[in-house]
């Protein structure tokens, strides 16, 4: 019967610098993950800022179809922040 013998097989010789050289890799590959986040994140910021400031701008019907009572968005917003302040006022007890 014949013997075979087997070797093991060895691990890659892995230096220090190609260690620190898929580090940086990685790393820079999870910046630029991040980066691309933060871009898509203030693209969309920037398309709601210029949807406010156009409904803040246009003029709006507001009420019944018979008399509507037409608003910009700031007027709209400016009667709201009135009658909160009136009410909290009228609501402290003298």
């Amino acid at each position: 019967m014949k013997t075979t013998t087997t070797a093991t097989p060895t691990a890659p010789h892995v230096s220090a610098a190609d260690v620190t050289r898929a580090a940086g890799k990685c790393a820079a590959l999870c910046l630029e993950y991040a980066l691309q986040g933060v871009a898509r994140a203030m693209g969309m910021a920037q398309r709601a800022a210029m949807g406010v400031c156009q409904w803040l701008s246009s003029p709006h019907n507001f009420a019944d179809k018979e008399e509507p009572v037409t608003l910009t968005g700031w007027q709209f917003i400016g009667f709201g922040a009135l009658v909160m302040v009136a009410s909290v006022v009228l609501s402290i007890q003298w």
